[in-house]
């Protein structure tokens, strides 16, 4: 297993009861949207919170929500709820594990306040690399041959914009600039960069079967009660801040590491001029 991902598990085990914190108080808009769901189940849609292979994330639902034409507003808003929440709690996860493991602390409030301060540089470095997946996805052909198609290209374009979200946090970059600063950190450290993240993938899948599993078994009655909705807003809201803060966790590490080893390149140049 690669030192990042176990560097990954680590720092999330160690620090687990603070990350769901900071996850919860990322979910608040979620978690009261699903309260409001128990409350009135005919007037509330419950917010989306697993993905699919096309759906990168809430905020690639949204995108392709949107661009597929449906006006059902309910279902908009409550898709657009998760994926704010979403970038919320990568930006407050990414915030919190960095200062982690540099050895200090930083308070769930400065965390947050770091978070919310980030987020339309955040909501711009998202949108664009996201906005042409999903486009990608939609225009290709159905079938095995475009799933195959689609991940290959997803492989080759995805991994360039993982760190757009670290850029603009860590280093206080706008969208655009964030954007740019992760393709130039992914040029030099490509593969490295690729096969991480879809051994980081792979585990997230992995993890993912046995609350989905668990999910699909409570659902089983067409007609769920209240109780029944409350189990799997449990099971899914918990293994949404896990799964999400370690994959933020993960991509904050990896982040560190290219940045650390572009630095070390560029002082090897200038020494040699």
């Amino acid at each position: 297993m690669d030192d990042i991902i176990s560097e990954a598990i680590t720092l999330m085990l160690r620090h687990f009861p603070q990350f769901l914190v900071v996850a919860a108080l990322a979910n608040l808009p979620v978690i009261f949207w699903q309260g409001f769901t128990l409350i009135a189940p005919d007037q509330w849609v419950a917010p989306p919170r697993f993905q699919t292979i096309s759906e990168t994330s809430s905020f690639s639902a949204l995108i392709a929500y949107i661009s597929s034409g449906r006006d059902n507003l309910p279902v908009l808003i409550a898709i657009a709820v998760a994926a704010l929440s979403g970038l919320i709690q990568a930006a407050a996860a990414t915030t919190y594990a960095f200062h982690l493991a540099r050895g200090d602390t930083l308070s769930l409030a400065a965390t947050m306040q770091r978070a919310l301060t980030c987020l339309p540089a955040i909501l711009l470095g998202t949108a664009l690399p996201t906005l042409l997946i999903v486009l990608i996805g939609r225009y290709l052909p159905e079938g095995v041959w475009g799933s195959v198609l689609f991940a290959l290209l997803l492989m080759a374009f995805y991994p360039r914009f993982l760190f757009a979200t670290a850029s603009s946090v860590l280093e206080g970059s706008n969208g655009a600039h964030a954007l740019l600063r992760s393709l130039g950190l992914t040029q030099i450290a490509y593969w490295r960069v690729l096969g991480i993240w879809l051994l980081l993938e792979l585990i997230i899948a992995m993890a993912l079967l046995a609350p989905t599993l668990l999910i699909g078994l409570s659902s089983i009655n067409l007609v769920l009660g209240n109780t029944q909705r409350l189990v799997n807003y449990l099971i899914g809201d918990v293994t949404i801040f896990v799964i999400d803060s370690f994959r933020s966790i993960a991509l904050m590490l990896l982040f560190v590491d290219v940045r650390r080893r572009s630095d070390r390149q560029r002082a090897v140049d200038v020494a040699r001029v």
